[in-house]
C-alpha cells in the first residue's frame, strides 16, 4: 500500500533537490510506489528519478528569479519537454475540445470589431437580459490572444520595449515564459517575458512617438522587474473595465520611465491592449509603475 501519495508533486512543477538546493528541475512524471511514491524529473539536461522524500517544491518566487535568470535554451528544453508530455496525455472534461475538430478561430484585434445584432430578448427579467450579455462579453475577449497578436497579427518586426532597451523583431515565436524572434542580421534573440514592458508593430512608432515620452527621474532609478507577484503595482480589474466602458483617457507609466497615453481597448490578467494614436500597443501589467485615469 502506498503511505505517501506525494500529492505536494504534480507535472510541470519546478522541484529542488534537498541533497543540493542549488540543483533545480521540473516534474515529468509521478509514479505510484511503496513505501513513497517516485518522481521523475528533467535536470541537468536529462531525465532522473528520485524518492519523494528527496525532493522538495520551488515557490513561485524562486521559480521566477531563475526564469529570469536562466539560459533561454534550458526553458525552452523544460517547456517542449512539458508540451510533448501534454499532447500525449488524454484530457476528459466535459468541454473538452474533439479530436480532429477546428480550434476557435481568434480574429485579428487590430481590426474593427464588428458589431453583431443581439437577439430579441422576450422575458424582461434583468437577470436573464445580464446573462446574456456577460456571455458576448466573454465571446468578444476569446478574439484577444496577446501570444497571436505579437506572432500573426502585429506587422513584423515587433518592437519590444525592455528594461535593457529597445529589440526589433521578427518571425516573433512565444511561449509560457519566453519570447524570441530574428533581429535585423538574422539572429535569434531570446528574453523572458518579464523584461518586456510593452509592444507595438515597428511601423507604427511613428503615429506612437507623440503619445510616448519618458519620465526621466523615474527611467533614472534604473528599475528591474519585480519577481513577486505580491510586490508589483496592482491595477484594480474593476478600475480598468470602467475605463475601458467609458474610453476615458489613461496615463501608463511603466518601472522604465515610459509614459503612454491612450485608452483601454481590452485587457487580460496580464496584459492591457491600450489605443495609443488609436495603434494597438500590448502593455504588460508585470511592469507598471503607475496608472491614472485623466478623465471620467
Amino acid at each position: 500500500m502506498n503511505t505517501n501519495p506525494s500529492p505536494e508533486f504534480a507535472l510541470g512543477q519546478i522541484v529542488f533537490f534537498k541533497s543540493n538546493p542549488s540543483t533545480r528541475g521540473a516534474v515529468v512524471e509521478v509514479l505510484p510506489g511503496s513505501p513513497e511514491n517516485r518522481i521523475t524529473v528533467f535536470a541537468e539536461g536529462k531525465i532522473q528519478s528520485f524518492d519523494a522524500s528527496q525532493l522538495q517544491v520551488s515557490t513561485s518566487s524562486d521559480i521566477l528569479n531563475r526564469i529570469i535568470n536562466a539560459p533561454p535554451e534550458t526553458i525552452e528544453r523544460i517547456e517542449s519537454l512539458l508540451q510533448s508530455l501534454s499532447e500525449s496525455t488524454p484530457t476528459i472534461s466535459p468541454t473538452s475540445q474533439e479530436e480532429g475538430s477546428p480550434a476557435n478561430p481568434v480574429s485579428n484585434p487590430e481590426q474593427p470589431e464588428k458589431q453583431q445584432p443581439e437577439p430579441s430578448v422576450a422575458s424582461a427579467d434583468p437577470i436573464e437580459k445580464q446573462e446574456k450579455k456577460s456571455q458576448q462579453s466573454k465571446k468578444r475577449s476569446s478574439n484577444w490572444d496577446v501570444d497571436r497578436l505579437l506572432s500573426q497579427y502585429f506587422a513584423q518586426p515587433v518592437r519590444f520595449i525592455t528594461y535593457t532597451g529597445i529589440k526589433d523583431l521578427s518571425q516573433v515565436e512565444t511561449k509560457r515564459y519566453m519570447l524570441s524572434g530574428l533581429d535585423a542580421n538574422g539572429e535569434e534573440i531570446k528574453m523572458a517575458k518579464l523584461q518586456v514592458l510593452f509592444a507595438f508593430p515597428k511601423e507604427k512608432m511613428p503615429d506612437l512617438k507623440p503619445s510616448v515620452k519618458v519620465r526621466t527621474p523615474l527611467k533614472a532609478q534604473n528599475l528591474q522587474p519585480i519577481e513577486d507577484q505580491n510586490e508589483r503595482f496592482y491595477v484594480d480589474d474593476e478600475l480598468l473595465m470602467q475605463a475601458k466602458d467609458n474610453k476615458s483617457t489613461v496615463s501608463v507609466a511603466t518601472r522604465a520611465g515610459y509614459v503612454l497615453n491612450g485608452w483601454i481597448q481590452h485587457f487580460d490578467e496580464y496584459v492591457i491592449y491600450m489605443r495609443v494614436a488609436e495603434k494597438v500597443v500590448v502593455v504588460y501589467r508585470h511592469g507598471l509603475f503607475e496608472f491614472t485615469v485623466e478623465d471620467q
